[in-house]
């Protein structure tokens, strides 16, 4: 039998911070914190983020406040241009979060929710800021404090080494989406 032990949320940020970091400066997210990103980019990364929420959503509950899926869908139908595409990565990633689920274990995909749902909140209100041309109703929540206790305490109040795995496997597969969304172009 495999144990998990325990991590710190410390541990968690600790173990994702090389591959946070590389993904910040990956093209499309310096697209995005400068402001300066195509719409059409923008629509095709608001239609992988929706892919891998609804992956996540359609597993887990949440407070709806936190839910994220409707806002993209909303977002991407009021970008300009034409219709969108899934990246490579982001259907393998899609396809993972399925195999890891098991409907049966309680408290799975904390990585991902991690690596997402933190980033909305966190680096998403940055963003934010800075993209005042395009829809970004999914980086909106009436009462963020609110989610980032719900995530924090709620959600990775119990967290183990596994969920690094994960969360650093988020990382990875956004890192490669960031890079495959411009071949779609």
């Amino acid at each position: 039998m495999y144990w998990m032990e325990s991590i710190t949320q410390q541990d968690l940020r600790e173990a994702c911070a090389d591959l946070h970091k590389q993904a910040e400066g990956t093209r499309l997210a310096q697209e995005l914190i400068s402001g300066a990103i195509d719409p059409l980019i923008y629509k095709n990364y608001c239609y992988q983020l929706y892919l891998i929420a609804d992956a996540i959503e359609s597993k887990m509950r949440f407070m709806p406040e936190l839910e994220r899926r409707h806002l993209l869908v909303q977002d991407i139908a009021k970008c300009p241009g034409y219709a969108v595409a899934a990246c490579p990565s982001t259907l393998a990633y899609i396809k993972h979060i399925s195999k890891f689920f098991n409907p049966h274990v309680h408290g799975q995909l904390k990585g991902h929710i991690y690596t997402h749902y933190l980033g909305w909140l966190y680096g998403g209100q940055m963003i934010a800021k800075k993209l005042p041309h395009v829809p970004k109703d999914h980086l909106k929540f009436d009462n963020p404090k609110a989610c980032v206790d719900y995530v924090r305490n709620t959600v990775l109040g119990l967290i183990f080494d596994r969920d690094a795995v994960e969360a650093k496997l988020a990382f990875e597969y956004s890192i490669k989406i960031y890079e495959e969304i411009y071949e779609l172009h």
